[in-house]
């Protein structure tokens, strides 16, 4: 079926540029940091901004360092608006507080971040994402070591942490991406392949091909 919207030019459409402006400079006070289903979600500008990612991720940070929580965490996002944006930020955090991250430099579906995990390759991920949400909204999920989304003694830690760094931007650290990767903190890597042989375990893709 042909929607309705096919060929004409709606409301709907978004302003990229404007959207872009307000992630970076938002126009009013940013909203609080508050997780559902693990991740907090809200449109570009005072709903989500850059100083959402970056305060989440310093929550991030220090509750990996109060817990001794090894190993290095996934950072990346789907193909939304922003999302590779908010990725960097988070990566430049992590590597600001001297965690290992692995930033992977395409879009990634949301189950390789649990795949990963699970598969012992990352202790945790931040995935850049708003899910279902309309296409102005952006978010930040954290998953757990244990693949799944985090439970709400987790986010709620999260949330907290996060709020205090939104009152108090000095207190977040930031490590410029270039340095970090010369530094060994942030690594690029393939993880599509992995996940694609794995899910051939699974699926007869030329059975899907053929038909």
């Amino acid at each position: 079926m042909v929607s309705e919207l096919a060929g004409t030019l709606t409301k709907e459409r978004i302003d990229v540029n404007a959207l872009r402006e307000q992630f970076f400079n938002p126009q009013g006070t940013p909203v609080p940091v508050k997780f559902g289903t693990s991740g907090h979600r809200g449109s570009l500008g005072t709903g989500f901004c850059a100083l959402h990612a970056r305060a989440i991720a310093q929550a991030v940070a220090r509750i990996h360092q109060e817990q001794h929580i090894a190993g290095p965490i996934l950072v990346g996002g789907d193909t939304r608006l922003m999302s590779r944006d908010t990725a960097n930020l988070c990566a430049e955090v992590l590597a600001g507080n001297g965690l290992t991250v692995i930033l992977p430099d395409m879009p990634l579906p949301t189950p390789v971040f649990s795949f990963e995990i699970i598969n012992g390759r990352a202790s945790a991920s931040l995935n850049g994402t708003a899910s279902h949400n309309p296409p102005q909204d952006m978010g930040l999920k954290y998953n757990p070591s244990n693949g799944g989304p985090a439970d709400a003694a987790v986010t709620g830690k999260i949330e907290t942490y996060a709020n205090y760094y939104m009152a108090h931007t000095d207190e977040i650290k930031s490590l410029d991406l270039a340095q970090a990767r010369q530094k060994g903190l942030v690594r690029q890597a393939d993880l599509i392949t992995p996940y694609i042989t794995a899910l051939a375990k699974f699926i007869d893709f030329k059975k899907i091909a053929a038909s």
